[in-house]
């Protein structure tokens, strides 16, 4: 599961992202008449493109590794779903320093998907901790 959420993070971010980014740098100019512009070398392609994957593919692996918090017993479903306001922020600080353009809508476009990853892992976490109370009562 883990390999598969981090390769759709990294489709993700090459297909989805990645185009936003590069048109928003494309037409990014300084002044009105667009005196200053900016030309990006073939290494500053290859270095935002390795950066937007990565950042992309590692922040997919959220539901796994909650997912493996819950079943060592830091995480709980009942605790994220308490905190959900303060991941809420989070992700809203995390999406911009994944996409490093400064458009709103590559941001939102990293924000709503890792919200989602949130509620999946609430979920993972939940199962998990209805496995543990289950086994518990096995015990007894």
């Amino acid at each position: 599961m883990g390999i598969a959420l981090f390769f759709t993070g990294v489709a993700f971010g090459y297909y989805l992202l990645a185009p936003f980014t590069f048109n928003f740098l494309a037409s990014f100019t300084l002044g009105k008449s667009g005196i200053i512009q900016y030309k990006p070398s073939i290494n500053d392609y290859i270095d935002s493109l390795t950066n937007l994957i990565l950042g992309c593919g590692i922040a997919f692996e959220l539901p796994v590794l909650s997912f493996v918090l819950a079943k060592i017993g830091i995480v709980t479903g009942t605790m994220l779903r308490k905190y959900f306001k303060f991941a809420f922020v989070v992700i809203l600080i995390v999406a911009p320093i994944i996409t490093p353009s400064p458009d709103w809508t590559s941001q939102f476009l990293v924000a709503i998907p890792l919200l989602l990853l949130y509620w999946i892992s609430i979920i993972l976490a939940s199962r998990v901790e209805k496995q543990k109370i289950k086994e518990e009562k096995e015990w007894s």
